[in-house]
């Protein structure tokens, strides 16, 4: 029966006009329904869309918010809504959701084109004798939406934005189509009584606001100038000023003399002047977007209709009815004096911190053997470095050092993040240089023995600028002020692998790590028969010559290359070397070097998806917390991995040499020779496992095992010394 009542109710209203529409007469019907519309990212000028995805997503929209299933279900809902008197509130309200239900019926085919014209033309035509612009239609249905549907904030900014979509865009069917446009039999109506204008203003960390006024179908040619310099505060400059089809745009700067304030900027701007001015021109509706850098915490008084994040940028949104007046505005955003000097506090802990545990490693460190430390890199001293970047990190995100940095730079958005990088990181860089230089001796004391200050410092920058890259890119992923894309994400993680191998190279240079090709000699085949006999594949001997830079410790490539320091073989004896050598073999064989660089690059890849993946969805520092958890994590399993593996490669090398003695003397000596000694608990353990004394372990310690004599010096490639690889 109510199908019945319906379709005749349907037929009476079409009575009201029995002339076929012109195209434009549908259109601006249709327009009616324009802010539902255009929440669907839908085409304005078409009934419906009646394609595969269009009548799938339109009987989604009937199903889910509707519960329509069936052509009756359409129709009873039609009739629910139009079943009782409205009010003006109700009315823009019900009737554009009407006019859409019946064309989302005509497009799942539960109407017919004729049916749902039936339904859309008179309600239209409502609609026109109701209201007296698209305006006052649009501000209604916000209102009532708002009061009756959504009522959560995001619901609000999809709707606001539709609205301001429709009353600015020139090509949007409410600006294409005059508010009296004839419908028919009607009686006429009076033009749109609203004209809606923007104005953009965005404020900058060195003071300068930039101002964007729209009028559309400017009406005189009287200045904005006297009017925005009441308003800004300053006297503004034009920039540019031009018609974009019926709309005048105008764009002026000025730079207001008591906004920035070292870390923060306070804007006020008084709009009544500026109300005036649009007064004369006819304007009854302004847009104001507010636009400054999502930099620090932000107020802005009086409260926004809405806002918005996009480009590095935070965009206010209001609307106001100018014979309502226009409130004057304050914003404020930055770091205030507080949060800066607690900023300055911490990075003066941070600083003083570092260098006082550099120094207290220097102290702990000259107490461990050098072969140990320089071969197989002290755990303690890697946790140093671990913890000072993330103290640094810490201070960059908590703190909000990079910000506050950027702000001093006076530039904003990602691009200052970009350019005040180079500078902030850099001194961390050089902080963490320094704490390098301070514990050098103690490290590789042999290695730095009477190098001058500066070129101990130069390897001390390429040491720290391996590490450096890698935490940049950490404090990239977890800004969630300024997200980064993907394809950004993939560039700067290449760029931090590209400057850690330069640093890694330029390190190798720094410190004399190169040697020349052994092509024979009584080393040569005794490695060389050990290798084989080992299973090992090494593929080049090098030596490394005696220089400035004096090393005593073998080292291993990653591509099969052995290369024993020339101040090693006149120094130890041939035992020591048949154990040091069969040693870095060992290490060879069981693809340490390979092993840990894949095990470092998996956990870094790890984090770094992690981070990527996180820094849409959490706030800063909990993301930072996150990532610290799980590289701490990753980091500590690389640690027990490190040590297992050395673990299992000095009960290979005791079993394969069966001279446990010469090892323990090895280390021992090698110590020594650095100009270190092993703490008297390592040299006891030592001493045990070689089943010695520990009287005689400390008497070779100093002599070494002269009686097996010494290796002479292979003839190698002194002119053609290349870098380890």
């Amino acid at each position: 029966m109510h199908v019945l009542r319906v379709s005749i109710a349907g037929l009476l209203l079409s009575l009201v006009s029995l002339a076929e529409p012109s195209p434009a007469q549908k259109e601006w019907a249709l327009a009616t329904s324009a802010v539902l519309n255009e929440l669907d990212n839908r085409r304005h000028d078409v009934l419906g869309e009646r394609t595969p995805a269009g009548i799938a997503k339109d009987d989604r929209i009937l199903v889910d918010y509707w519960g329509v299933r069936s052509r009756a279900g359409l129709l009873y809902q039609i009739e629910s809504l139009n079943a009782y008197r409205k009010t003006k509130l109700m009315a823009g309200w019900d009737y554009p959701r009407i006019i859409m239900l019946a064309r989302w019926g005509y497009t799942v085919g539960y109407l017919s084109e004729d049916e749902a014209w039936k339904f859309i033309w008179p309600l239209a035509q409502r609609l026109q004798g109701t209201f007296s612009s698209w305006q006052e239609l649009g501000a209604a249905y916000l209102t009532a939406r708002e009061t009756w549907y959504a009522t959560d904030a995001q619901g609000r900014k999809f709707a606001a934005y539709a609205y301001i979509t429709l009353v600015t865009n020139p090509s949007s069917p409410w600006r294409k189509f005059p508010w009296n446009l004839a419908l028919g039999n009607g009686p006429p109506v009076s033009p749109g009584v609203d004209k809606t204008a923007t104005l953009t203003l965005a404020s900058h960390p060195n003071g300068l606001l930039c101002q964007r006024l729209t009028i559309p179908d400017r009406v005189s040619n009287a200045s904005f100038l006297s009017a925005i310099e009441q308003a800004a505060g300053c006297k503004p400059w034009i920039t540019s000023e031009r018609t974009a089809g019926s709309d005048w745009v105008l764009d002026t700067e000025c730079l207001q003399p008591r906004a920035a304030q070292s870390t923060q900027v306070i804007a006020s701007l008084r709009m009544e002047r500026v109300r005036s001015a649009l007064q004369h021109e006819g304007v009854t509706q302004l847009f104001m977007y507010i636009e400054h850098p999502t930099t620090g915490a932000s107020t802005i008084s009086p409260p926004a209709l809405t806002s918005w994040f996009s480009g590095g940028q935070n965009v206010d949104v209001y609307m106001y009815w100018l014979r309502d007046g226009l409130p004057d505005l304050r914003l404020t955003y930055g770091f205030s004096e507080r949060e800066v000097y607690l900023f300055l506090r911490a990075a003066s802990v941070w600083v003083l911190c570092a260098l006082m545990l550099a120094a207290f490693m220097r102290l702990w460190l000259s107490q461990i053997s050098v072969l140990f430390r320089a071969q197989l890199l002290d755990s303690a001293w890697l946790l140093f470095r671990w913890s000072f970047w993330v103290a640094w990190l810490s201070l960059s995100i908590n703190f909000h050092g990079l910000e506050i940095a950027a702000f001093w730079s006076g530039s904003e958005g990602l691009g200052a993040i970009l350019r005040t990088i180079v500078w902030y990181a850099g001194t961390a860089w050089l902080l963490r240089a320094i704490t390098e230089l301070i514990v050098f001796d103690a490290e590789i004391h042999s290695a730095g023995a009477g190098l001058a200050v500066g070129r101990l410092l130069t390897v001390c920058l390429f040491r720290s600028a391996s590490e450096a890259p890698f935490a940049v890119v950490v404090l990239f992923l977890s800004n969630s002020q300024n997200p980064l894309q993907y394809d950004l994400l993939i560039v700067l993680a290449a760029l931090a692998a590209g400057v850690v191998l330069l640093a890694q190279h330029g390190l190798k240079l720094a410190t004399g790590q190169k040697g020349g090709l052994v092509r024979g000699g009584e080393l040569y085949d005794t490695v060389f028969a050990l290798a084989k006999k080992m299973s090992v594949p090494l593929k080049r001997l090098y030596i490394q010559p005696e220089g400035e830079w004096t090393n005593v410790i073998p080292s291993t490539g990653t591509k099969g290359n052995l290369m024993l320091p020339e101040r090693l073989l006149r120094s130890v004896s041939r035992r020591e070397i048949d154990v040091m050598a069969a040693y870095a073999l060992l290490m060879l064989k069981s693809g340490y070097v390979q092993s840990a660089l894949r095990a470092g690059v998996m956990i870094a890849f790890v984090f770094l998806v992690h981070a990527y993946r996180s820094q849409m969805f959490q706030p800063g520092t909990f993301l930072l917390l996150g990532q610290i958890v799980l590289a701490t994590e990753g980091f500590s399993s690389f640690l027990r991995y490190r040590r297992r593996k050395r673990e299992r490669i000095q009960f290979q090398l005791l079993a394969l040499t069966s001279d446990a003695e010469a090892w323990a003397v090895a280390v021992a000596h090698t110590a020594r020779l650095a100009g270190s000694a092993l703490p008297p608990k390592m040299l006891k353990k030592m001493a045990q496992t070689a089943g010695i004394s520990l009287e005689r372990l400390s008497m070779l310690a100093e002599s070494g095992l002269p009686e097996s004599g010494s290796y002479p010096v292979p003839d190698f490639a002194r002119d053609r010394l290349v870098v380890l690889s």
